[in-house]
């Protein structure tokens, strides 16, 4: 049932006014939504038949299981989106685009089966795919009657691609009938012609999308925000990067069903760690539910198709948290986390300044950028390296913090440890997963074996290191005495010691994010003595062999998460 309020709009001052008229439709199939939360699950799929072997992985019956043992009200999956691959059938664009049958679309009918897997368990899905074909194919984006724009672009919206496309549509839903709840399209940008009126893209998707199910719901995204989008949706697309800074006053936004679509560690499911903690998201996430509104988390996946270990912890200890039905133990260690993020934050945001454009907030670093070494302070090896250790040293004197720019395929070499002192702070590449020649990274000179990065003396405090990346060190990090210590998106390749970072009575630390790549000797991600205290290590991540256990020894108010294997 839909609902229509028209709200006429004047001119105060004028003796005639002229109403403007806008319809704002409040619909009733999206009841189920409010005040639910629920688990959204990208598969960037390579292009077919390449990706086949790996959608053949997908078990709807794990998947179901554990979605059902965190409590989840519905999912969302994948079917398609960029390449030219799909994880079900769909004959009418392989038809359009002459393919034979199944050789862009997998044959197996993974949601069909994830259907009836969580049907059994009372929870609804969701399917995701795109308002347009799959971009980049001159072929594909012909056959369907879109406007091709170029290679690996998104093609322009036409009216006959726009029912060609429908007709796609149409297939799924009535292939799904009422096994599927709703819809949530992608790539709907005025940029690309969605809302044309001559196009009417979205009353043809809408009508395709029910034909299967008159009370599926449907959204079509524009874009990052909370904004509506088209008078066929019945709720809010709500992609959002940074959703504590969004709130909820209601059920409804515009007529439609407040709804929020963010991600746990990194949109499109990078492997990438948690980015907040468990009290974060209980304290922004329970109003919303309270007022109405509807919450989808992505949460990323394993070959599987079930979530990361990690990441289906937390959203397990939220659903329980909403619901009430935590436990003390776990409602204890979300205080301790919370008094040890509180104390790191606070040093996190001297090192990191957050920017607004266009009401969105990004993480940003522009704060650094002044604060480089001096090049000219390099010195050259015995084997022409370039030793940065003075330049460094220097730019820590001067500035207390310094940022190593990239430098791809080019190690900062250094010949002496990097000491911190009471409040620096080192920075460096873009991205935790660096691999490859792309990577940015310390490497010390050969002959020298102490610690790449070490703390003055004991008793400093508040020491900040963010992507510090070593390669083919013995012990990369030593740290002893430090109380208030960050170490973030960290990585160690190569080494050969018998750890990544050791702790030696240190308090009131957190080691958030340390990939271990080509490090099948280490017996320990992170070696902590009795007397460190108060802290956590969490989002440890292995690749190409890597220890089993994330710490030995330690006090007794560490807690850990257990290390994420990645594969090769």
């Amino acid at each position: 049932m839909k609902m229509t309020r028209t709200i006429g709009i004047g001119v105060a001052g004028l003796c005639l006014m002229t109403p403007v008229a806008r319809a704002e439709t409040f619909s009733g199939k999206t009841d189920w939504m409010a005040g639910k939360i629920g688990v959204f699950q990208h598969h960037l799929f390579k292009a077919a038949p390449a990706s086949f072997a790996e959608m053949e992985k997908t078990d709807p019956k794990a998947m179901a299981e554990q979605l059902s043992k965190l409590g989840v009200d519905y999912f969302c999956l994948t079917l398609n989106q960029c390449d030219a691959s799909f994880l079900c059938p769909n004959d009418t664009f392989e038809d359009l685009c002459g393919y034979r049958r199944g050789e862009r679309c997998f044959q197996r009918d993974v949601p069909m089966e994830l259907a009836d897997a969580l049907a059994a368990k009372g929870i609804r899905l969701l399917l995701y795919t795109t308002g347009t074909p799959p971009r980049g194919e001159k072929r594909i984006v012909d056959g369907i009657g879109y406007a091709y724009v170029g290679e690996n672009k998104d093609p322009l919206y036409t009216r006959h691609g726009a029912e060609n496309w429908a007709r796609c549509l149409r297939e799924w839903s009535l292939r799904y009938g009422r096994k599927v709840s709703g819809w949530w399209l992608d790539g709907c940008y005025t940029w690309l012609g969605f809302d044309k009126p001559e196009v009417g893209a979205g009353a043809l998707f809408a009508e395709a999308l029910k034909a299967g199910n008159p009370d599926a719901v449907v959204t079509f995204n524009p874009g990052i925000g909370l904004k509506a989008h088209s008078p066929a949706e019945d709720y809010l697309a709500g992609e959002i990067n940074e959703p504590f800074f969004e709130a909820c006053t209601g059920r409804w936004a515009e007529g439609r069903q407040w709804h929020l679509l963010t991600y746990l560690g990194a949109p499109l499911a990078m492997p990438q760690p948690l980015r907040y903690t468990d009290a974060a998201w209980i304290d922004w996430i329970r109003p919303v539910l309270r007022r109405g509104g509807c919450v989808t988390i992505d949460c990323g996946n394993s070959p599987t198709g079930e979530l990361p270990p990690l990441k289906a912890r937390q959203i397990g200890t939220i659903v329980s948290a909403v619901r009430g039905t935590l436990s003390k133990e776990e409602s204890d260690r979300i205080a301790r986390e919370a008094r040890l993020f509180a104390r790191t934050e606070r040093l996190e945001g001297a090192n990191v300044c957050i920017d607004t454009r266009e009401q969105k907030f990004f993480r940003s670093e522009f704060a650094w950028k002044h604060l480089v070494p001096d090049g000219k302070l390099v010195r050259k090896g015995p084997q022409g390296e370039e030793i940065w250790s003075d330049a460094i040293r220097d730019a820590l004197d001067r500035h207390g913090r310094v940022y190593l720019p990239v430098r791809v395929g080019k190690p900062y070499w250094i010949d002496r440890t990097i000491v911190l002192k009471s409040g620096q702070a080192v920075s460096m590449g873009p991205d935790i997963f660096p691999l490859g020649a792309e990577r940015t990274y310390l490497k010390p000179v050969p002959g020298f074996a102490g610690p790449v990065v070490a703390n003055a003396s004991p008793g400093d405090r508040d020491i900040y290191l963010k992507r510090v990346i070593v390669e083919g060190a013995d012990e990369p990090f030593v740290f002893t005495g430090v109380e208030g210590l960050v170490v973030r998106e960290t990585g160690v390749f190569g080494a050969r010691g018998a750890c990544a970072v050791r702790l030696r009575g240190v308090r009131d630390f957190r080691i958030d994010g340390l990939l271990l790549d080509g490090c099948p000797d280490l017996a320990a991600a992170v070696s902590a003595d009795a007397a460190t205290d108060g802290g956590m290590v969490r989002n440890v991540t292995t690749r190409r062999g890597g220890p089993a256990v994330t710490s030995v020894g330690g006090g007794a108010d560490i807690w850990i998460d257990a290390p994420s294997p990645m594969a090769p």
